[in-house]
């Protein structure tokens, strides 16, 4: 049987994977979650916490507007690397934005998608 803080570590891997490789890194990944082992909702609460996530922002755009290369690289099994990438390659906006505060932001969206489709014409794999 998986245990809670087993299920927690991949479902931080699937909301923030750039925070999830940041803290394995580090060696902080259950002390992170260690507020979350003994909540009555432990999953919810985690969610909460770290959603909406850069990472989970640029997932969203992504298989919006270049649904076939998300598929793609989804089935290719590079799309969360390529996502972190992406979390990299955006970090400027997000912060002059004041993400997650910006995250509706129109044009936020516009500049987000525009570094991906700049992303994608330099990408080695192809579109």
């Amino acid at each position: 049987m998986e245990s809670i803080e087993s299920k927690l570590r991949h479902l931080l891997v699937e909301l923030d994977l750039e925070l999830y490789l940041a803290l394995e890194s580090s060696g902080e990944t259950s002390a992170y979650l260690k507020p979350y082992l003994h909540s009555a909702f432990p999953g919810d609460e985690l969610t909460k916490a770290i959603y909406p996530s850069r990472f989970s922002y640029l997932k969203e755009v992504f298989e919006e507007e270049f649904g076939a290369v998300y598929l793609q690289y989804l089935n290719a099994g590079i799309l969360h690397y390529e996502l972190v990438n992406l979390c990299s390659y955006c970090r400027a906006h997000f912060d002059e934005f004041g993400f997650p505060a910006a995250e509706v932001n129109r044009l936020l969206r516009y500049l987000v998608t525009a570094e991906i489709s700049d992303y994608l014409e330099g990408a080695p794999y192809g579109v």
